[in-house]
């Protein structure tokens, strides 16, 4: 059986058992343990007392280990989660250049940081668009052959004022696909 099967197994069961079995399980340990004690020779001298000492130490010590299992296994699930959602590896470009051919960029890139000004005349070229982004088209922006995907669309008259956006005016994108 491979690890990650194993894994799955383990958290499966794991999750099942975390509902209610801690508390009983810790109860279980703890009368378990008590009564181991109070059967030895070697603690009967103590009497009661040592019983109880390794019944609550006993059901302690079992406590901290599922803590530290479920812990484990919460930070494995996790790790697998943030895996699977973890962004793509982006190019390093220069904004500034004209021309763009088969990079993954980061759109977010072309931001600019004085309000109202647009990113004029490039050239996307088989790139991959990373986002998220709000992307204004200005002019004559031309779109060929463009996936796009998990993308929203939203339509603006043409005399309103849109803000916080990167404005593209008289850009071409004949990108591969664009992620939002």
């Amino acid at each position: 059986m491979e690890m990650v099967g194993i894994w799955d197994l383990l958290w499966k069961w794991g999750e099942r058992a975390s509902k209610a079995w801690p508390w009983v399980l810790t109860v279980v340990t703890t009368l378990g343990t008590g009564w181991i004690a109070k059967a030895s020779d070697w603690l009967a001298g103590y009497g009661p007392i040592s019983w109880v000492i390794c019944g609550l130490l006993g059901g302690l010590i079992f406590s901290f280990t599922w803590f530290a299992i479920a812990s484990g296994m919460e930070r494995y699930q996790r790790s697998r989660t943030l895996k699977a959602f973890k962004r793509p590896e982006i190019d390093g470009i220069n904004p500034l250049d004209a021309v763009f051919i088969k990079h993954r960029i980061d759109i977010n890139a072309f931001k600019n940081p004085l309000p109202n000004e647009s990113v004029k005349d490039k050239t996307f070229v088989d790139c991959e668009l990373v986002g998220p982004a709000v992307i204004f088209f200005l002019g004559a922006a031309n779109l060929n052959n463009v996936a796009w995907m998990n993308c929203d669309f939203v339509a603006v008259d043409d005399n309103k004022m849109v803000q916080n956006v990167i404005a593209f005016e008289t850009s071409r994108f004949a990108v591969e696909k664009c992620i939002s």
